[in-house]
């Protein structure tokens, strides 16, 4: 399930980002930590002067547990294309299909209610879980950006990837 972050998250949310095991796959690293207060004041920025470009929602279980966040960023009017992320936090939820699902459900609000045109992300070339993840869903790989960024001393290809909204469609046919 997904659902709107609300400001009771981010206590949660902030530990994912100081976990290094989880931004090894999230983000360049070294990750810089960051606190409670500038995720605080991220979120405001996103509920405010960003509200028009970026959106992010918590990745809950059932039982409602938090467990990661998704969201577009980058969002053009003029051409309806975002940028989206996903971040599994709990590492012991990898691996065990709520990456897909959320992803499903973010890709229908996007496709269905946002009416986007394109989503893009990119993803670091030894993510294979979260490649493979972007594929059963739909993505397609449109490029490499050769040693884009550098995790733990070496350099790592990010491969970007996207979705076309008449692609969605297709796969989705009621």
């Amino acid at each position: 399930m997904i659902r709107a972050i609300e400001e009771a998250d981010l206590p949660i949310v902030v530990q994912w980002w100081n976990k290094a095991e989880v931004m090894y796959y999230a983000d360049d690293n070294p990750h810089p930590s960051k606190s409670l207060e500038e995720l605080r004041e991220e979120h405001h920025k996103e509920r405010t002067e960003w509200s028009e470009h970026t959106e992010r929602f918590v990745i809950e279980t059932v039982e409602g547990k938090l467990i990661g966040d998704i969201l577009y960023h980058s969002y053009r009017t003029d051409i309806r294309s975002a940028v989206m992320g996903i971040l599994i936090g709990e590492e012991e939820y990898w691996g065990a299909g709520y990456g897909t699902e959320a992803i499903r459900l973010f890709l229908k609000h996007l496709f269905e209610h946002k009416r986007i045109h394109k989503v893009s992300l990119t993803v670091s070339d030894f993510n294979h879980r979260a490649i493979r993840c972007f594929k059963k869903a739909g993505f397609r790989q449109d490029g490499i950006m050769r040693d884009n960024a550098m995790i733990d001393g070496k350099y790592a290809n990010h491969i970007i990837m996207s979705m076309l909204e008449d692609e969605y469609f297709l796969m989705h046919r009621r």
